[in-house]
């Protein structure tokens, strides 16, 4: 269950002052409650964003903290469509949540939960000296030949590949390509698609052709819960999407994603047009009856879909203004 408050700004005042007065599952709890409310209309997202501005002021390095909040602002994203809104959103993010944080966690502890999460926040965002940090541990890794699993990466390959595959474009791509083939680590293979997913989704069309979700997707995760993983990053959400509404058939759709549901209510809730909605409403219509289990998840997935549709319509705007 979520907690509505009648006025969140007692929070962000005491927040904004010392966010040690809360504990951290304590803060958690406001940060989730308060965007979940947005999402259900019984909040605007101005309450949310404004309870989250204390963290600018770097006083909050928990971890956990900060996954919630990246949740939560990858969601945002998300329902972006427009490109200039997307840069200012990165813009607010990198000037009113990110600040300091990132250096700070940097010079802190560059293996902890505050680093790791700080860092796929900024640079998914594109502050300059997190992107700056990912293209040197990118050309490092490439100059010194080691194995695409190495401990220098650590928590954040991922995201290093995701700068490099969007700064260097296909180059980074095909030479990712050819180490995924060319390790059997499996581990590593889902790092590498991770990073993949980062790129525009025709340049990965072009490369892997229709067989990018057969023989990327199934071979890395084939029976596991990971898939998403990648299925989640920008430019493969589409491709995925794309894939499970248009596949040449439904049992080819079945075999690609053998057993994992969720799957495809974690691409829906990136979805948020009502091309998307057609789109899976003629999908329903047009197997009623063939999907079996599978059916309520596509149908949650509608329902997702509609809600987020509901959040743009309620919130865009008030984003906006926000964000100028």
């Amino acid at each position: 269950y979520r907690v509505n408050y009648n006025d969140w700004s007692r929070f962000s005042n005491v927040l904004s002052s010392d966010p040690s007065t809360f504990q951290p599952a304590d803060r958690m709890g406001l940060i989730s409650d308060v965007f979940a409310l947005t999402k259900s209309g019984h909040q605007p997202i101005g309450t949310a964003l404004e309870l989250i501005r204390y963290l600018v002021n770097g006083m909050d390095q928990d971890g956990y903290v900060w996954k919630v909040v990246e949740r939560e602002l990858d969601f945002i994203y998300t329902m972006l469509k427009n490109k200039s809104d997307k840069e200012k959103f990165e813009k607010f993010v990198v000037e009113k949540i990110i600040a300091s944080n990132y250096v700070n966690a940097k010079s802190d502890d560059p293996d902890s939960d505050y680093f790791v999460t700080i860092t796929r926040i900024a640079c998914r965002h594109k502050q300059m000296n997190c992107i700056n940090y990912a293209k040197q541990k990118y050309t490092d890794w490439l100059s010194r030949g080691d194995d695409v699993f190495s401990s220098d990466i650590s928590d954040i390959r991922s995201e290093v590949f995701c700068v490099a595959v969007k700064s260097f474009q296909t180059d980074a791509s095909e030479k990712l390509w050819a180490a995924f083939r060319a390790t059997t680590d499996i581990g590593a293979q889902r790092e590498i698609v991770q990073g993949l997913g980062c790129g525009d989704v025709e340049v990965l069309a072009d490369m892997f052709g229709r067989m990018l979700a057969g023989e990327v997707v199934s071979s890395v995760y084939s029976g596991a819960n990971d898939e998403q993983e990648w299925c989640r990053e920008a430019g493969a959400r589409r491709f995925c999407w794309s894939f499970m509404m248009n596949s040449v058939s439904l049992q080819s759709l079945m075999d690609v994603f053998p057993v994992n549901k969720r799957l495809v209510g974690i691409l829906a809730n990136g979805l948020s047009t009502q091309s998307d909605l057609i789109q899976l409403t003629s999908f329903l219509q047009d197997n009623n009856g063939k999907l079996g289990s599978y059916g309520s998840v596509y149908k949650q997935s509608l329902s997702q879909i509609k809600r987020n549709i509901a959040w743009v319509e309620n919130n865009m705007a008030d984003l906006l203004k926000k964000l100028e």
